[in-house]
């Protein structure tokens, strides 16, 4: 997740230098940049020789901890999957725009509609619909090295997002997940099997609000929703979850 962004005169990794640690995040240079860059020697005499610089560094990790903590708990994973949720998503999508504008990038979104979970829920019990939402999750996060974010949308939904990307990785990362998923069903016996709608939109541009991509999304999945109920028999089918 993201904790924060640096700008002209701040610093980062000085926590690591008073800890003899090694550095706890990554920084992701958006633009060019020029840099000082000091050994972990060099750091702790400029702080021995100046009280006021190490006052001033005080201050800095102060207002850097306490914005930590407000991002943490704004940002809190899903309890269920550890995945973003719904708020979170939107706030890293916008963090993400302005550099893949720069990049003049495409992006990709993926919609994954898990079904009929409320019926999975009140036949086999909560702890089951519980399993397939993780399995879901466990198949998405493992389908793709190149993902940029994942997402509990809902109850029920999840996104993929992918910078740079194409219709046909997007095609790709859907046989992966099918495939994942099938094996997670049988390795953890899952009473259940897993069945989803994937909804895609993809953009030469990245738009400035993710809302845009995810309607798209929203929409091919309802198209095809419907193309299968016209194509459907008149007769009844057998309920798609049991095992």
């Amino acid at each position: 997740m993201f904790l924060g962004e640096a700008g002209p005169g701040e610093v980062f990794g000085e926590i690591g230098f008073l800890r003899d640690t090694p550095r706890s995040a990554t920084v992701i240079a958006l633009e060019r940049t020029r840099g000082l860059l000091l050994s972990q020697k060099e750091f702790l005499q400029i702080l021995s020789s100046s009280p006021a610089l190490c006052i001033a560094l005080l201050r800095v990790l102060a207002s850097r901890l306490a914005n930590a903590d407000w991002q943490l708990a704004r940002y809190a994973p899903d309890a269920l999957t550890s995945l973003p949720r719904r708020r979170a998503l939107h706030d890293l999508y916008h963090r993400l725009v302005p550099g893949a504008q720069r990049r003049k990038s495409s992006v990709l979104l993926l919609l994954f509609d898990v079904e009929n979970l409320r019926a999975i829920n009140d036949e086999f019990g909560y702890g089951a619909g519980d399993d397939v939402l993780r399995a879901m999750s466990e198949a998405l996060l493992e389908s793709s090295p190149a993902i940029d974010l994942i997402a509990r949308y809902s109850g029920d939904e999840f996104v993929v997002l992918l910078l740079d990307a194409t219709a046909e990785e997007g095609t790709q990362i859907g046989t992966h997940v099918s495939e994942r998923l099938a094996k997670l069903v049988s390795t953890q016996a899952l009473p259940v099997g897993v069945r989803y709608d994937i909804g895609m939109a993809v953009s030469d541009d990245v738009p400035e609000n993710i809302d845009t991509l995810l309607r798209a999304a929203d929409d091919d999945i309802q198209k095809k929703r419907a193309s299968r109920q016209d194509a459907s028999p008149a007769s009844p089918t057998p309920t798609p979850w049991r095992s």
